[in-house]
């Protein structure tokens, strides 16, 4: 278990010193319940009476909780300036001022506010847009190992490149704009958990980034990352299908996919190629009122132009040479009453993008040979991984059939925009590879953090192959950096199978100098006499390798020595 909560005395504590800030402060946790709500945002939003829940607050502040991983930071009924902070589990803070007010707290209350951060549960750093450090936890110096007062003032990038930590949390939501959750490790090789949330200023540039970090060294990796969704009654769902909904992004397209899935709407699934469409397309009719009935996947791309139509429509009995007696039924018919997915449907030719549309408008259409009309109750999905407007503009696709199909799109998010759920597909696709296997293998934390910075352009594929790999490639129960896939190496680490040295880990750059002088020293002894045939192999001087080799108590053979004389 890493929960760990303050006393009701702490809280009593926090709850006054909240009271006494000059701005309005509001905590509301996950479940909706308001638990902090001090005398300046009562006043500002003009409340006077009991508050219990969301529901309990005005529409701005509820509007605020349904959007609290947007961007607003205005409260139009009231004019009011607000921070939001998302947290607290997948509850929220909100910082409430007047437009003329003062951001920071004044000099009077820092130190209240101070007392304050010190108190909460996580470990909590503050920077500004730029990532200079204003404010940490007083627990700084058994986490990082480095006292608050070295902390406060100095870049996170600079204690990133100086292995303070890494990667920092801080920076990447400054780099890329957007809260983040990464897996991070420390000099003292501690592994926390990560949370940095932007504070947007007015002119809609970060103001701060408020960074929380749990200590997860002690922590199955797997617990952290659960598999998560928005609607619980679709959890065994995900669970069957192996998708992952943690990221901000996949929790709102999930919300929206699980909509449309409840209709009969031509969904057109679009997305890079390798992200999942596939399984999407079977979670969707799972999620269907249809699920009940078949399921039927075509993938346009892997069938003979000279087979599709007789694949998709079926043909009657001596329809062309080589025809079943009885004729056969095509996919169509085969997914009469359930759903039909269309894979690569860029791919199918311009021959039958007429035959497809005239069934998507009358349901209906002939088999090959045949004439008698046959009428299908079919739902449609489709899915590509091409710009099908462009190949409409190159008249390589039907306009009118793009509009039939492109009724409910979904751009699936690429994992590049979603890192979030890097480490959790890590995890979940170990999990599957294990229980198929047998076997409890597990990452190490410097490989976990080496691939949650991966962008994965073959997206989850990739991510999945690379899985597979690193299971067979791996000894024992642990998965370390030795078993990455070459491409990883070369592309996290620098590392190439054909250079003679491997790093596995960052250390001081003399210490490196050392053990790679040592272990030089030792190889060249194998296969040379004496120390000039040391020296003579290393490119240095015979005294050079004595004094080195007395520095590491390895004394020469001095009667070889001797015969070189």
């Amino acid at each position: 278990m890493i929960e760990r909560g303050p006393s009701v005395l702490t809280w009593k504590f926090m709850t006054r010193i909240f009271h006494h800030f000059t701005e309005g402060v509001m905590i509301i946790d996950p479940e909706g319940e308001v638990i902090i709500f001090n005398a300046v945002a009562r006043k500002l939003l003009q409340v006077d009476y009991s508050v219990h829940t969301i529901t309990d607050l005005p529409k701005d502040i509820q509007y605020i909780w349904e959007n609290r991983y947007k961007r607003v930071n205005f409260l139009p009924s009231f004019g009011l300036e607000v921070d939001v902070i998302p947290g607290f589990g997948d509850g929220l803070a909100l910082i409430i001022r007047n437009q003329s007010q003062e951001e920071l707290p004044k000099e009077e209350t820092r130190d209240e506010f101070q007392a304050l951060l010190d108190l909460v549960v996580d470990d909590i750093m503050i920077a500004d847009g730029q990532g200079n450090i204003l404010r940490v936890h007083e627990r700084c110096e058994s986490i990082y190992c480095y006292s608050r007062e070295q902390l406060i003032g100095k870049n996170v990038k600079d204690l990133e490149k100086e292995g303070v930590f890494f990667p920092s949390g801080i920076a990447l939501a400054i780099e890329k704009g957007e809260n983040i959750t990464i897996l991070q490790e420390t000099a003292n090789h501690k592994r926390l958990l990560v949370q940095s949330n932007i504070l947007w200023g007015k002119n809609g540039e970060i103001n701060r980034v408020i960074c929380t970090s749990t200590d997860i060294s002690t922590v199955n990796p797997r617990s952290v990352f659960p598999i998560i969704d928005t609607h619980q009654i679709h959890q065994q769902w995900l669970k069957q299908e192996n998708f992952v909904i943690k990221s901000n992004i996949m929790k709102e397209f999930f919300t929206f996919a699980s909509k449309a899935a409840k209709t009969d709407s031509t969904i057109l699934l679009l997305g890079e190629s390798g992200n999942g469409k596939s399984e999407l397309a079977r979670l969707i009719h799972k999620m269907s009122k249809r699920k009940l009935q078949p399921f039927i996947p075509l993938n346009c791309a892997a069938i003979p132009e000279t087979l599709m139509e007789s694949e998709m429509f079926g043909y009657e009995e001596g329809a062309f040479t080589g025809t079943k007696r009885q004729g056969k039924k095509g996919f169509f018919e085969k997914a009469n009453g359930g759903t039909i997915f269309l894979d690569e449907v860029a791919e199918l030719p311009l021959s039958l993008q007429a035959k497809l549309l005239h069934v998507l408008q009358n349901k209906s259409f002939y088999r090959v040979g045949g004439s008698e009309l046959m009428e299908v109750d079919v739902r449609v999905l489709a899915a590509t991984n091409q710009d099908l407007e462009a190949l409409v503009q190159e008249g390589k696709f039907r306009s009118d059939l793009y509009y039939r199909l492109y009724v409910i799109p979904l751009h699936v998010p690429s994992l590049r925009e979603r890192p979030e759920d890097i480490i959790p597909l890590l995890l979940t696709s170990l999990e599957k590879i294990n229980a198929r296997e047998g076997l409890e293998k597990q990452f190490s934390n410097e490989v976990l953090s080496l691939l949650s910075r991966y962008h994965w352009p073959g997206n989850v594929r990739e991510l999945e192959n690379a899985v597979e790999w690193m299971f067979v490639a791996s000894d024992g129960d642990r998965i370390e950096i030795e078993a990455l896939p070459r491409k990883l190496k070369k592309e996290l680490l620098g590392m190439d199978e054909e250079s003679p040295i491997t790093i596995h880990k960052i250390i001081p750059l003399k210490d490196a100098i050392d053990i790679v002088e040592k272990e030089l020293i030792k190889k060249a002894q194998t296969v040379a006499t004496s120390t000039y045939k040391i020296a003579d192999l290393l490119k240095i001087n015979q005294s050079t390798v004595v004094r080195k080799l007395n520095k590491m108590q390895m004394m020469p053979n001095h009667d070889n020595d001797a015969s070189q004389h």
